[in-house]
């Protein structure tokens, strides 16, 4: 979306997409064994929109009542988190990989803008069931009913349906972590490599 939006002013500009570590980045614990267990990021910057994944979560508490929540971050602990919702703070990747992602069967990405969107592409990777907002940044890796279900910006009610919805069909949230997974692992530090060389090549012709 950031490419479509600098080509309206110019039409040179070359897309060169994040990659994910596939090296840190992978499927330790089987999909079909995953409970009830969502993850999301927590963050103070009012684009990333901590604060309507909690209010979904609620909601999928009240259907799920065994519903597990991990949030994740580098910041404090947010004030008055129900007793359902595990706080991590400053994981790395170890943690993140094998004791956030692989416990996922849902991802919850709620930003309202993101340039891209590396937590969710990782989460991902680990083989959880990508539910988000429109962003922007998504349109790369989350693909409507193949790779993600996606929904408006702040409406917590559809992120909470969402889930809901996967948690009630455990064959499509598999299906969808499946293609996830699949996706972004063409996503590689070689093939962004390889195109940023190729956007480098060109322009040295075009300036000789």
């Amino acid at each position: 979306w950031l490419y479509h939006l600098v080509f309206e002013y110019d039409k040179r500009v070359k897309l060169v997409k994040n990659y994910v570590r596939n090296e840190d980045f992978y499927i330790s614990n089987p999909i079909h064994n995953r409970r009830h267990v969502v993850s999301l990021i927590n963050h103070p910057n009012k684009y990333k929109d901590t604060a309507t994944g909690l209010k979904a979560v609620e909601i999928v508490h009240e259907a799920f009542p065994d519903l597990q929540v991990i949030l994740f971050g580098n910041f404090p602990l947010p004030n008055n988190l129900p007793n359902y919702v595990q706080y991590i703070k400053r994981a790395d990747i170890n943690t993140l990989r094998e004791k956030v992602y692989n416990q996922s069967s849902i991802f919850l990405f709620t930003s309202i803008l993101e340039g891209w969107g590396l937590v969710a592409t990782e989460a991902m990777a680990s083989g959880a069931a990508l539910v988000s907002t429109k962003n922007g940044g998504v349109n790369d890796f989350g693909v409507e009913k193949k790779t993600a279900l996606l929904n408006e910006g702040g409406d917590y009610e559809g992120l909470a349906n969402s889930i809901i919805y996967l948690f009630q069909n455990d064959e499509v949230r598999s299906t969808l972590a499946k293609n996830g997974a699949e996706l972004v692992r063409k996503l590689t530090f070689e093939s962004s490599a390889e195109s940023f060389e190729n956007v480098l090549i060109e322009v040295a012709k075009r300036e000789n």
